[in-house]
């Protein structure tokens, strides 16, 4: 399935910038991302795998993550057999549930392969089946439970809101037991996860503690969150606060203790997407994939347990199952469509973007990821040291608000560091073709006002890229070389698409 779909671009941006990383690159200089390093760091090995092997790097990453799974399935399968009763019954709800989890690790995130919200299911995955064997009072071994930590530990740390299950968790079982057992051996180990990444922050990462993460504290969330009721209401996080409802309306469960664990992960990463303020699809998987694993865990097992004593219960039970399950595949089918490896928009691409056998180098103006996944299948060199423009929607709308915090002469500050990088790009990689996103509607510059009770209106703010950095004059300098050469819509967005005076070879292939 996944050789069908193409790669998502987040993870491809945070491919690019772990191989920068692994040539020798740092933080602003090679490349200004707003994802703590940790990420970047989970993503070497598939970089090391594709040179050792020759392989493909797409191949080499699904390759990895897969073993990342497997790894996660196995520990989990493993520890299954101390949370499920030998009952003829039970084995057969541990088993249905157990191909979920293979289901959700593998298939459903579908686009989402590889996606930070994707890793942290497959490393905390194996901490909340040892944490429900804990719920039941017994002990596990030392050596089991701190690799475990070690490994989930790397799951939590991906993004501070990861933490948000785990501080839960903690609490719930400190809440259970009446007494603190904050020295057990998965704990230490994730206390070390965590003083060793830290370490790095500040060796390795120094630039992105110094300068990247005050820039993001600044510019990434204002004005940029969405209504909480916009939130809430989205389908897949309706559904994860059913399925909450349903867990707390069901008398007497099997497995309450895998059921509480659970329950209380799903409120964790609910809360984690919620407080993200965005929306989108994937801040919501974990949650989503969390709410799925209890539906299967509650419905087969009332299904089962109440087919002798009410056939009506079983039916009822499963024929919801079913119809979660029925929505759920209309949901990846319609993801799978998407984003299906589309040949048509590749070659839309490759007609805009076919160079010369120098492979010249591309650079975008966007708050969209143009660039990817399409560079991973068709040759040009991806030149920005930016994922996308995030920052620039909130230096717009700053202006639209009353309060923010933020000074006119920090914005300005921070305006001129970035028209100073961007002419630092022009004018040390030359790029051939730079892409100007001129659409009316520009990604993240939605405005959003309050017209009424839970009412919202969204307005999109004009704006110029070309007209922001040419108040910048090392910009202008560099801008002299580049012409206006044509307008191309790829994939929905209008560029405006700009040739360095130079470059001649790429204007023929362009014609």
């Amino acid at each position: 399935m996944q050789s069908h779909l193409a790669l998502n671009h987040d993870v491809g941006w945070l491919l690019k910038v772990a191989k920068r990383l692994l040539n020798g690159g740092h933080d602003v200089g090679s490349f200004f991302e707003n994802n703590l390093p940790l990420i970047i760091y989970l993503y070497l090995p598939a970089l090391l795998l594709s040179k050792i092997t020759s392989l493909n790097i797409l191949l080499s990453f699904r390759i990895y993550i897969y073993i990342l799974a497997s790894i996660s399935f196995l520990i989990c399968y493993k520890l299954s057999k101390r949370i499920f009763h030998n009952a003829a019954q039970n084995l057969f709800v541990k088993r249905v549930f157990m191909l979920t989890l293979l289901y959700c690790f593998l298939i459903h995130p579908a686009y989402l392969f590889g996606q930070r919200e994707h890793l942290v299911l497959i490393f905390t995955m194996p901490y909340f089946f040892m944490m429900a064997i804990r719920f039941r009072g017994e002990e596990i071994k030392a050596s089991s439970s701190l690799l475990i930590g070690l490994f989930s530990g790397l799951g939590f740390l991906i993004k501070p809101y990861f933490l948000l299950p785990l501080i839960l968790l903690e609490c719930y079982y400190l809440f259970l037991q009446r007494k603190i057992h904050i020295f057990r051996t998965e704990i230490l180990a994730i206390v070390i996860v965590f003083i060793t990444y830290f370490l790095c922050l500040f060796t390795i990462n120094l630039n992105y503690i110094e300068i990247v993460l005050p820039y993001i504290w600044r510019w990434y969330y204002l004005g940029n969150s969405y209504p909480a009721f916009d939130l809430m209401v989205n389908g897949r996080s309706l559904f994860c606060l059913f399925l909450a409802v349903v867990f707390f309306a069901f008398p007497k469960k099997e497995n309450i203790e895998l059921l509480q664990v659970l329950i209380i992960a799903l409120i964790g990463f609910w809360l984690s997407y919620f407080v993200q303020g965005f929306g989108w699809s994937y801040h919501i998987l974990p949650a989503f994939s969390l709410a799925l694993l209890i539906a299967v865990l509650l419905f087969v097992s009332v299904s089962i347990e109440q087919a002798s004593q009410s056939l009506k219960t079983s039916i009822l039970s499963l024929s919801i199952l079913s119809l979660f399950f029925i929505l759920e595949v209309a949901v990846i089918w319609d993801d799978y469509k998407k984003h299906e490896l589309s040949a048509t928009l590749l070659k839309k691409w490759h007609d805009e973007l076919l160079l010369n056998k120098t492979n010249n180098a591309v650079y975008a103006l966007t708050t969209a990821a143009p660039f990817f996944p399409a560079s991973y299948y068709i040759p040009i060199k991806v030149s920005t040291r930016f994922s996308s423009f995030w920052m620039l929607p909130s230096m717009v709308k700053w202006s639209y608000m009353a309060k923010t915090g933020i000074s006119q002469e920090q914005r300005e500050r921070d305006v001129k560091f970035l028209g100073d990088m961007v002419a630092q790009d022009l004018r040390t990689i030359k790029p051939g073709l730079v892409f100007v996103d001129v659409s009316p509607k520009k990604w993240l510059f939605q405005w959003i006002q309050k017209v009424g009770f839970l009412q919202y209106r969204y307005k999109y703010l004009p704006f110029n890229y070309l007209d922001f950095f040419s108040q910048n004059q090392q910009f202008n300098r560099e801008w002299k070389n580049y012409y206006y050469y044509k307008t191309a819509d790829i994939d929905g967005t209008l560029y405006a698409i700009y040739q360095r005076k130079q470059v001649n070879a790429v204007a023929k292939n362009l014609q």
